[in-house]
């Protein structure tokens, strides 16, 4: 989640623990990389998914048709793992 870079109003601990996973998975390529692994996370900004919706948001909301699709999140991953 974009919220591991930069956090939102109401949003502390979400954005505490996003937070967390991104600053373990930049002590783990640290640690690991000399052993030939490679560790990196991935946030995306606003995903429109059902998890999206379910979490109060509606279709009609100002900015949700700017969302990706789960779709172009997936491209852009396996673009960056070639």
């Amino acid at each position: 989640s974009v919220a591991g870079l930069r956090g939102a109003a109401d949003e502390a601990v979400y954005a505490a623990t996003k937070h967390a996973q991104v600053g373990l998975a930049g002590a783990l390529d640290r640690e690991l990389r000399p052993k030939g692994v490679r560790v990196m996370t991935i946030c995306p900004g606003g995903t429109a998914t059902e998890f999206a919706m379910g979490a109060g948001r509606t279709p009609d909301m100002p900015g949700l048709d700017e969302m990706m699709s789960a779709e172009n999140v997936a491209d852009a991953i396996v673009t960056v793992l070639r």
